[in-house]
């Protein structure tokens, strides 16, 4: 809260990647300042040296220009001289690759993308057979070529290995072999020589604005994209003000350290070792002025596991938006909205599967697509283009294109118009990461579609359970079971056999194991409500869980997968409506992600006879089938659901929005910043379980 009369310091936003005008990076940016200019706080901008906008004036911004490499280690005033207008040849070589016959040659070169880009493409069934008739004579000219890479090779090796010819045929087989390592050592080395390139300039950057600005005790420093090169030279700059005043220091991290879910995060210590050396060096050097930060709580407690540093979790600064109300229209169809980057860990590539099932399925005139083509710069990943192509050949009322990049107000405008945010991230990418779009969305009242196993479906996880037990009443519960009155059992491949159950009712779900129950149907009911919860150990795990209706004579009626959990609560809650003729439910349990077990407890089977409608999740929907493909789970057939029920989804993400948009504003996380520079004392340490052997 902003004290009267009192006199505060400098805010200050470093962003290296902050480069132009748009793009979430400035957006970010301006939202905080904004909130500590209203505070009283003097506001400062650290920006890349290519920064050629006009900040409002009104907004007071001190902005410095002066950083060289972005977050992705691009010298982003070099990056227009890197591409030089195509040569004679170029161009010559470019015809040949792209003319028929080339394509049909790259094609015979991965018959399996053949199949794909046929099938998307509808190219008649004659290109398919040419194209099978080329395999053979590929696969021919590759090894001839292969036969005289091999002897030019040879031949070109430096005249001081000429003696070790021998030796090296006799050992690698390939002498080729020699110069391929050589080449890769070459880039080994450019690529650490870079590194170093980056921490040293970050380093010296940070000391001119420190100079230049007269920073110390009692401003703040925020860096909301911190890389880990970067990190290098914060500790650099650090350990060269040694004994001076310091501001405190509020290096943000929103990248996971553990490519997988906490309970095997074990078996990932060794290679997290740079991380918790790269804090201890951060440690020695920090004197109690810097606080990390990651924006969500998995991602806290991954840091948590390599440094003892204090650590918080900062909201994610969304937008102010118009609240708008969404209801289904038979005549109109839901927009679902992809925005952002095209990028694989997002999903982008899973936009013309979507357009498919849409034109070609139940759903055509029930939904349509509206996204946004931006590839950033020097983006060269050839699928994201390919992806954007195919979407380019929908028709405008399957597929609609927002090209390039969008302004602030572009950008709102987007989340206000749409009727479901697209969120088909990658599911362990994004197991412990957050996604503010995901974010802005939900603060906004807009549904989203997540996949399953994410930072994402964990809070509509939190929410759901919620929601379910703020829309059932009491008068509507038939029966309830709970965990110890239940038969449980066990099946591994052949084995049938009684699960072990605790004194208290928990189940252990072990890995590759389906733990099942059979309860059968009370009369009149409508609904099946299922609430348990994690056991020790089990915050951020998913739970798969297969229901499976039957009839009398044990005949399947209907068939789903869940996947269930994500959320740091643990509660979670299912609510499936009972088919007609359904006589028993099969329900299947097993943990997901994982290959450690953990406990299921406090498990309740509830009946409800209930009229009104009720979704199965609140303020959006989560994939259902789980399989190992990226992108599990097929978002597309959330899609159905989403909308059956849309008016209830929508309806709950509206009551949602509220704390959401409360919760994650700059004006919370500028006073989470400000509380934590005045704290004096040290978090505890934490117990470092990746460490434990």
């Amino acid at each position: 809260m902003k004290v009267q009369g009192a006199v505060l310091g400098k805010f200050v936003i470093i962003d290296p990647s902050i480069s132009g005008d748009g793009g979430h990076y400035l957006e970010y940016a301006l939202r905080v300042l904004k909130a500590a200019g209203r505070e009283g706080w003097s506001l400062v901008l650290g920006v890349n040296k290519t920064f050629d906008v006009t900040i409002d004036r009104k907004l007071s911004i001190d902005v410095e220009p002066i950083f060289t490499y972005d977050i992705w280690g691009r010298d982003l005033s070099a990056s227009a001289k890197e591409i030089a207008p195509a040569t004679e040849d170029e161009r010559r070589q470019m015809r040949r690759l792209f003319s028929r016959s080339g394509l049909l040659w790259q094609l015979a070169a991965h018959p399996d993308v053949a199949r794909i880009y046929l099938g998307e493409t509808g190219l008649p069934e004659r290109i398919a057979k040419r194209l099978t008739r080329l395999v053979p004579v590929y696969t021919a000219a590759q090894e001839r070529q292969s036969r005289r890479r091999a002897v030019a090779g040879e031949a070109g090796f430096a005249d001081e290995m000429a003696s070790l010819r021998r030796d090296i045929s006799a050992l690698l087989g390939d002498p080729s072999q020699m110069e391929k390592d050589r080449l890769s050592t070459t880039r080994s080395l450019e690529s650490i020589e870079r590194a170093a390139t980056i921490t040293r300039d970050f380093a010296d950057r940070l000391e001119e604005m420190h100079d230049r600005h007269d920073l110390g005790k009692g401003d703040i420093v925020f860096i909301p994209t911190m890389a880990w090169p970067d990190l290098t030279g914060f500790v650099e700059f650090l350990s060269h003000r040694e004994g001076k005043p310091k501001p405190i220091y509020a290096p943000l991290f929103r990248r996971n350290i553990f490519n997988c879910y906490p309970r095997d995060y074990t078996e990932q210590g060794y290679s997290v070792h740079p991380y918790r050396r790269a804090f201890a060096a951060l440690q020695t050097v920090a004197d109690g002025s810097v606080r990390v930060c990651t924006d969500t709580e998995p991602l806290t407690e991954q840091y948590r596991q390599v440094t003892d540093v204090p650590l918080a979790t900062l909201p994610i600064p969304c937008p102010k938006t118009r609240m708008a109300r969404r209801n289904a229209d038979d005549k109109k169809p839901v927009s679902l909205v992809y925005l952002g980057d095209a990028r694989s860990e997002k999903g982008f590539d899973s936009l013309p599967m979507i357009a498919k099932s849409i034109r070609d399925g139940d759903l055509k005139g029930k939904f349509c697509i509206r996204t946004q083509l931006y590839f950033p710069p020097k983006s060269s990943d050839m699928q994201m283009i390919q992806a954007g192509e195919q979407l380019r050949r929908y028709d405008d009322d399957i597929v609609s294109i927002v090209e390039g990049s969008l302004n602030s107000e572009a950008y709102v405008s987007e989340i206000e118009k749409a009727g479901a945010i697209l969120i088909a991230y990658d599911r362990q990418n994004y197991a412990a990461r957050s996604s503010g779009i995901f974010m802005e969305a939900a603060a906004a009242g807009v549904p989203v579609i997540a996949t399953a196993g994410t930072w994402m479906s964990g809070l509509i996880g939190e929410a759901t359970w919620e929601y379910h037990h703020e829309s059932v009443e009491n008068s509507e519960v038939i029966s309830v079971s709970r965990s110890g009155a239940l038969d449980w059992r066990q099946i591994a491949g052949n084995d049938d056999t009684a699960a072990d159950q605790s004194e208290d009712d928990a189940i252990q779900l072990r890995p590759d194991v389906t733990t099942y129950i059979a309860p059968s149907v009370p009369r009149q009911a409508t609904h099946l409500w299922l609430t348990f919860e994690g056991g020790a150990g089990s915050s951020g795990c998913h739970t798969s869980i297969q229901l499976t209706q039957r009839d009398h004579n044990l005949k399947t009626l209907h068939e789903r997968t869940f996947t269930m959990g994500g959320s740091q609560s643990g509660k979670q809650s299912l609510v499936v409506p009972v088919e007609r003729l359904a006589q028993s439910f099969w329900i299947g349990f097993q943990n997901l992600y994982t290959r450690a077990p953990f406990n299921l407890s406090g498990l309740r089977v509830c009946w409800l006879r209930r009229e009104a409608p009720i979704a199965r999740c609140a303020g959006g929907v989560t994939t259902q089938l789980y399989s190992p493909q990226r992108y599990s789970d097929m978002i597309n057939h959330a899609l159905p659901e989403l909308h059956a029920d849309y008016d209830e989804i929508a309806r709950s993400a509206a009551h949602l929005a509220k704390a959401y948009a409360r919760e994650h504003s700059a004006e919370t996380l500028v006073d989470r910043l400000i509380t934590a520079a005045r704290k004096s004392d040290h978090e505890p340490p934490r117990e470092l379980r990746a460490f434990q052997w």
